[in-house]
C-alpha cells in the first residue's frame, strides 16, 4: 500500500496527531486522527520531481512505458484543483474507454474521496469541496470543448488526440479564478504532432539522450518537454525492462521503452543526418541547380543546388517553403535568387510535373503562370521509386550535402518514412509499405526531381577544366586566359 510507510507518523500540520489510513479504504493518502489533515503519499522519483518544478505554461511528459507518466500527469493535475478554488480542470483522452481505463483510473485511486463534493457520473462531472469543476472529456471533436473556460488540461495519452483539440484547448485557458493557466500532456512517444508541434518547437527537452534538430525560428518559450525512459521508474521490478524488451525491434525497444523521439526505422534517408554540413558562400563559378514543388493549401517549396567542380559533390545551400501565397510572391523570391547568378551557371530548373497541367477555369498550366514572370520550368520526368533510388544513392557516395540553413528541408527529412510494420499485422499488401507516406514532403519532392535528372554517376559532375577557365575577382567571374583544356 502506498500509504503503509506513513501511518502512525506524527501529522505535518498540527503535530499532535499522528496518520492512520482513510476509513474508505483508499491507499493513496493517510487522515491525521486529530486536526483530520489529509495528507497524499507521493514521493516522486527524480525525473517526476523536475517536470513538477517546471513552471513552463504548456508542459509535455513523454515515457516509455511504465516510466509513471500517467502517475506524475495525474498527481500535477490534482495539485492545480487542490491549489484553485473555483477553478476549472478539462481531463481528456482519445475515448471515452481509453480516459476511463487511464486518467480517470488514477485520479480517483489517488483523489481523496474526502475533499469530493458532487460527482455526477452521467455527464462525467465533478465538484471538489474547494469549489473547483473537474470535466473528464473524451477527446474526439474539438468543437465540443468551445464552450468551456478553463485554468488547466490534462491530455492523456495525447498522440492518439488530434493536434486540432490541443489547439483548441490553449484557446479556453481563460477562466479568472487563477493567473496561472497551465497544460499538460502525457504521451508515449510518436512520430506525429507531439514531435513536429512540441517537441521540436521546446524551448527546453530534459533528459534527452540525443540531439533533436530544432528550428530556432520555431521555438515557442511556453513548451518544454520532459523524457522519460522506463529504467527511471525504479520502482518496477528488476527484470522488467528486459522482460518487455523481449522479442520487440529496436525501434519498439527505442520509442516505447527508451523514450526515444528518433525512429530511424522506416526513415526513407536514415542517412541524411551525416550529410548536413555547416553554411558557407558558395563560388559564383559553382553550377546551380533549381527543384520547385508548387501549392496553395500546401506549400510551394524552392530548393537551390550548387556543384562544386572539383570534387562532384554537390550542396543545397538555400530554400524557401510557403503556403497560401500567389505565384507573383514566390516568383519574386525566385527572380531574387535568379537575378544573383552569373550568367551561364544555371544548368536546370526542374519542376513537378503536375504543374503543366492546365486549369479548367483559364486553361493555363502553373507553369505558363511562372513564365510571365521569365520563370522557365522543365517538367521532372522520373517516376517516385526511381527518383528516391536516385536521392538515395547520392547520400550513400557523399555526393550531396545539405547546408544547415535550410532547416525546412532538414524538418522534413527527419520525418519522411515509410508506413510503420505493425507488430503482428499481415493485413497490408506490400507495396503498401514500398512508397512514402505523402505528408509534408514538399521541399523533398523538389530535391528529388532535380537530383533524378542529375547523372547517375556523381563523378561526371566534376569539370576541372570549366574550374581552372574562372578565377573570382571582387566576387564577379572573369574568364583566365588560359589554353584550351
Amino acid at each position: 500500500m502506498m500509504n503503509s510507510k506513513f501511518v502512525g507518523m506524527p501529522c505535518d500540520y498540527c503535530r499532535w496527531g499522528t496518520y492512520r489510513e482513510p476509513d474508505n479504504g483508499q491507499e493513496w493518502h493517510v487522515t491525521c486522527d486529530d486536526c483530520k489533515a489529509i495528507h497524499i503519499c507521493y514521493e516522486p522519483l527524480p525525473h517526476q520531481a523536475r517536470f513538477h518544478a517546471d513552471p513552463t505554461k504548456y508542459r509535455m511528459f513523454a515515457g516509455g512505458y511504465g516510466s509513471g507518466k500517467t502517475t506524475t500527469a495525474c498527481m500535477e493535475t490534482i495539485d492545480h484543483i487542490l491549489s484553485t478554488p473555483n477553478g476549472a480542470t478539462l481531463i481528456g483522452a482519445e475515448t471515452f474507454p481509453q480516459l476511463e481505463a487511464t486518467a480517470m483510473k488514477e485520479f480517483f485511486a489517488i483523489f481523496p474521496e474526502e475533499l469530493i463534493e458532487s460527482h455526477n457520473k452521467q455527464k462525467n462531472v465533478l465538484i471538489t469541496k474547494n469549489g473547483h469543476t473537474v470535466f473528464f472529456r473524451p477527446l474526439d471533436d474539438e468543437q465540443k470543448a468551445r464552450s468551456l473556460n478553463l485554468t488547466f488540461f490534462w491530455i492523456e495519452e495525447a498522440n492518439g488526440v488530434p493536434y486540432e483539440y490541443f489547439v483548441q484547448l490553449q484557446t479556453r485557458l481563460r477562466n479568472h479564478a487563477t493567473k496561472h493557466h497551465r497544460g499538460i500532456l502525457s504521451t508515449n512517444p510518436d512520430m506525429n504532432w507531439v514531435k513536429t508541434e512540441f517537441l521540436l518547437k521546446s524551448k527546453n527537452i530534459y533528459n534527452s539522450d540525443i540531439e533533436y534538430q530544432q528550428n530556432l525560428d520555431n521555438i515557442n518559450p511556453n513548451y518544454s518537454t520532459h523524457i522519460a525512459p522506463t529504467h527511471l521508474n525504479t520502482y518496477l521490478p528488476p527484470t522488467y525492462f528486459e522482460d518487455t524488451a523481449q522479442g520487440k525491434p529496436e525501434w519498439w525497444i527505442r520509442r516505447y521503452l527508451e523514450a526515444s523521439f528518433e525512429n530511424k526505422e522506416g526513415l526513407v534517408f536514415p542517412m541524411y543526418a551525416d550529410h548536413i554540413v555547416p553554411s558557407f558562400d558558395v563560388p559564383a563559378h559553382w553550377q546551380r541547380r533549381i527543384g520547385g514543388d508548387f501549392g496553395l493549401n500546401n506549400p510551394t517549396g524552392f530548393l537551390a543546388l550548387a556543384t562544386d567542380p572539383q570534387t562532384a559533390i554537390t550542396y543545397v545551400y538555400m530554400e524557401h517553403r510557403e503556403a497560401m501565397q500567389p505565384v507573383s510572391y514566390h516568383a519574386e523570391v525566385l527572380n531574387g535568387w535568379l537575378d544573383k547568378l552569373p550568367y551561364g551557371v544555371l544548368v536546370d530548373m526542374i519542376g513537378d510535373a503536375a504543374g503543366q497541367q492546365r486549369s479548367n477555369v483559364d486553361l493555363a498550366s502553373v507553369f505558363d503562370h511562372y513564365q510571365e514572370y521569365g520563370i522557365y520550368w522543365t517538367p521532372s520526368t522520373k517516376k517516385l521509386e526511381d527518383s528516391i533510388i536516385k536521392l538515395y544513392s547520392y547520400f550513400s557516395t557523399g555526393n550531396l550535402k545539405i547546408m544547415d540553413n535550410c532547416v525546412e528541408l532538414i524538418a522534413e527529412l527527419q520525418e519522411y518514412r515509410y508506413p510503420e510494420r505493425k507488430i503482428g499485422d499481415t493485413t497490408r499488401n506490400e507495396r503498401y509499405y514500398e512508397r512514402p507516406i505523402a505528408q509534408n514532403d514538399h521541399l523533398i519532392d523538389a530535391l528529388r526531381y532535380v537530383v533524378a535528372e542529375m547523372p547517375d554517376d556523381p563523378q561526371m559532375l566534376k569539370n576541372e577544366s570549366y574550374n581552372a577557365q574562372f578565377e573570382i575577382v571582387r566576387g564577379t567571374l572573369q574568364a583566365s586566359r588560359l589554353p584550351f583544356a
